[in-house]
């Protein structure tokens, strides 16, 4: 990673992740909310507990140096040849002046299947910022700002969801979505094995009400016919990703 990084000529740091395995009992009841995970998810593992509070770690941090914005890789990742350009505030294309950095924003740098035609901002390299439609996961690569940060940090602590439970993240308010396409960044070889997939539940569903199954229809008869389109994937990426 560090090689890659530097190869693409980007200033880099590490930041110390959390292992939710090491955790204690003591440690784990100051952490997480158990009442809330329960009553929103399913119950988490220790890799995802610890990958939540890894991920708020470096929402803390943000918000304590006051940086406007940042770009967030876990260790396994890939990025394309031309992803310093987007990180690059002295350009005009770059990710940065594509967005309100005092909004709460996060771009989320990897594939996603659908995002809505309109309202998207060119930057480097061709590609776009979009508004994402549907499911949305992963904690792979985004840009975050630091508002983003600062609801995020609030608002995910103590741990009661995923770290990359991102509609309920927006729908929670605590950021507003929107997505690179195509997409920059995407798991290498060493991300094809999650340390924390052992024991993984799936998300609870929400309950079935009238008003969701009205939404969904309206979404699949109009929304997505009109409004909605296939995300292009990177020429970089490997197949299927």
């Amino acid at each position: 990673m560090a090689a890659l990084l530097r190869h693409c000529g980007i200033e880099f740091e590490w930041m110390q992740g959390v292992d939710g395995r090491a955790l204690t009992d003591s440690q784990r009841s100051q952490h997480v909310d158990a009442h809330r995970m329960r009553r929103n998810h399913h119950s988490l593992v220790a890799g995802e507990i610890g990958c939540s509070l890894s991920h708020i770690r470096v929402y803390r941090d943000i918000v304590t140096r006051k940086l406007p914005c940042a770009v967030v890789l876990e260790d396994d990742m890939e990025v394309s040849d031309d992803f310093a350009a987007l990180l690059d505030t002295r350009r005009p294309d770059c990710l940065a002046a594509a967005v309100d950095l005092d909004q709460p924003i996060v771009i989320h740098l990897m594939h996603i299947e659908r995002h809505f035609r309109f309202g998207t901002r060119p930057v480097a390299g061709g590609r776009r910022v979009m508004r994402p439609h549907g499911g949305m996961w992963s904690t792979g690569a985004y840009f975050i700002t630091n508002e983003a940060a600062r609801r995020m940090a609030e608002g995910l602590y103590p741990v009661w969801t995923v770290a990359d439970n991102w509609r309920l993240i927006e729908w929670h308010g605590m950021a507003r979505l929107r997505n690179l396409v195509p997409h920059c960044a995407w798991p290498g070889p060493l991300g094809q094995e999650s340390s924390i997939e052992p024991g993984r539940g799936r998300p609870a569903r929400p309950p079935r009400t009238l008003s969701r199954a009205l939404s969904n229809l309206v979404d699949e008869v109009l929304v997505r016919p009109l409004l909605v389109t296939r995300a292009r994937p990177a020429s970089h990426s490997r197949p299927g990703r």
